[in-house]
């Protein structure tokens, strides 16, 4: 409230001594000075951005490309390693049965395995002979870890090689 004083001065300079009200807003208008923008500059708007975010993606796509190439390389190495050191193994094992099969002893042994006999033996069958036991290895279980996850997807975005889609599609 004014003091006495200062509605002397408000009434000597024909002024209202009652305080002026504020004007009401509606808070469900706002009021903005900015001009509306048209249609047509909105779509050219949008259209601009996605053009820079495209080209942006296609970009970060690029680069990203020869660090999935060898992550890939490396994340199959040592399953190639041991594929070798496996394949080198059944080489010397081949190898060592040629040279017994080639001996007169190996002959006679791999001949009785395919079930010849010598003159005037009697042949008798024992059953579940017929079978060769067969030694079997538990696939050894992979752990897919969220690294993995974040990486093969980076690859398939990235095109970084058409192994990956089709080593993933013969998983489903």
């Amino acid at each position: 409230m004014p003091t006495e004083a200062e509605k002397d001065l408000l009434r000597l300079n024909r002024l209202p001594v009652e305080p002026l009200k504020k004007p009401r807003v509606s808070r469900s208008r706002k009021t903005d000075n900015r001009a509306r923008a048209t249609p047509r500059a909105l779509i050219r708007r949008y259209f601009v951005i996605f053009a820079v975010l495209a080209v942006l993606f296609e970009g970060a796509t690029y680069a990203i490309r020869p660090f999935c190439a060898i992550w890939l390389v490396s994340r199959d190495t040592p399953a190639l390693e041991r594929k070798v050191k496996e394949e080198r193994q059944k080489q010397e094992d081949l190898k060592w049965q040629l040279k017994f099969a080639e001996s007169p002893r190996g002959a006679v042994a791999l001949s009785r395995d395919y079930g010849y006999i010598k003159p005037g033996e009697v042949p008798f069958v024992l059953p579940g002979q017929d079978q060769l036991a067969q030694r079997l290895t538990a696939p050894e279980p992979q752990t897919v870890t969220l690294w993995d996850k974040v990486m093969t997807a980076l690859c398939k975005v990235s095109r970084a090689g058409p192994e990956i889609v089709q080593r993933d599609s013969t998983k489903n």
